[in-house]
């Protein structure tokens, strides 16, 4: 690792410092997983306030070539994740300006192979797929439902309530889950003594439960 400073740069000191350290990781000369040196050990090293190499790094993280991990200090990401953060400030950039909208904490870049996430569905060209968490999610209120429903909750309340997962389901592969859901209803209406002739989230055969992936 060699770091080379002008005075006589146009270029602040701490600019300096990130490009030439920018430039070595995707070169490859520091490899992924290297620790850098602390920041007041760089400020020593290249004689210059921990203030500089302070905000050198912090720009480092922000553009993705470092992460800071407590107890080990500033690790080097490999060069494609690197490429992918860049990408995402681009993105980010594209969707503020053009399209006033903004990216949150969570917001992550993968391979188009793993579909696109969106509220709580997993896409792709050819179907859709409800994610774990949102499965999980629904299997949740469909039970607080059905209690509800099966203490004190009209028919027609009960039926608006089931609608909105109803619609969620009804553009994802989710046979099974919509068997599983009618499994619920049921489990729940028999422990409180009532009938469950009916199966609100529809009928299906059980050779129709095929697709085995939303439990």
């Amino acid at each position: 690792m060699k770091i080379i400073l002008s005075n006589q740069s146009e270029k602040p000191i701490y600019e300096q410092i990130k490009e030439q350290l920018e430039e070595q990781i995707l070169e490859g000369e520091i490899p992924e997983d290297t620790v850098l040196p602390s920041i007041r050990k760089m400020a020593s090293d290249l004689k210059v306030s921990v203030i500089t190499t302070t905000r050198a790094y912090k720009e480092l993280e922000t553009d993705g070539f470092i992460t800071t991990v407590p107890g080990k200090g500033c690790i080097v990401l490999a060069p494609d994740k690197t490429i992918l953060h860049r990408w995402k400030n681009e993105i980010e950039v594209f969707l503020r300006d053009e399209l006033k909208l903004s990216l949150n904490d969570k917001t992550s870049i993968r391979p188009v192979r793993q579909g696109v996430e969106f509220v709580g569905v997993r896409i792709w060209a050819t179907h859709k797929k409800l994610r774990k968490s949102t499965v999980r999610r629904i299997k949740r209120e469909t039970r607080a439902i059905c209690e509800r429903y099966a203490a004190d909750m009209d028919r027609a309340k009960f039926l608006r309530h089931i609608a909105s997962i109803k619609g969620l389901l009804e553009h994802t592969e989710s046979v099974s889950l919509k068997i599983r859901l009618n499994g619920i209803y049921k489990m729940v209406m028999e422990n409180a003594g009532r009938a469950a002739a009916d199966e609100p989230f529809g009928h299906f055969e059980k050779e129709a439960h095929t697709d085995g992936k939303a439990t």
